[in-house]
């Protein structure tokens, strides 16, 4: 069954030791759509089959510097957003980290339902049960959306968290 739906076993262990990796996400896109094919799932079934690995087939990236409704300088905003000049083109065409896409909404000062929505797009959300995700969620509601980048990583790097961003500066 495994190589009708395009995976091995390989494919399978990688995925579960890369969760978070884009390479492994599009594989299991990948996956779900073959197997939506095989079983003939119709479209909400196939989405709730995605949903099951924590991914939305309604959208599984595209260009995230037109989403994110950005009318300044591109240089500008991914220096503030501490992400590499090479990784923001690079999100032209590419899935973005969660990571990169949380720390361009809070540069550009987005409120936590536009980070939702768009986090949501990519096959992302905020959780409450991940700790960096609850320090930004606090963050973002009791500054009331104003909340930036430096201070969310201050406090991250207080409680000894990975940094929201891309790249050390």
């Amino acid at each position: 069954m495994y190589l009708k739906l395009g995976c091995s076993k390989q494919n399978i262990s990688y995925w579960k030791n890369h969760s978070y990796s884009t390479q492994a996400k599009k594989s299991i896109y990948d996956v779900i759509r073959k197997a939506a094919e095989i079983f003939g799932l119709d479209d909400k079934t196939a989405e709730s089959l995605a949903n099951c690995a924590g991914l939305s087939l309604e959208f599984e990236g595209g260009d995230l510097i037109s989403y994110l409704g950005y009318s300044g300088s591109k240089t500008d905003l991914y220096k503030k957003a501490m992400i590499s000049e090479r990784m923001f083109w690079h999100y032209k065409t590419k899935t973005p980290t969660k990571e990169a896409i949380l720390a361009l909404m809070i540069t550009l000062n987005k409120n936590c339902s536009e980070i939702d929505l768009l986090l949501h797009k990519y096959g992302y959300c905020l959780s409450d049960s991940i700790i960096t995700d609850a320090v930004i969620k606090w963050n973002l509601k009791n500054h009331h959306g104003t909340s930036h980048l430096d201070e969310i990583n201050s406090t991250l790097s207080d409680m000894g968290l990975p940094l929201l961003m891309t790249r050390q500066v």
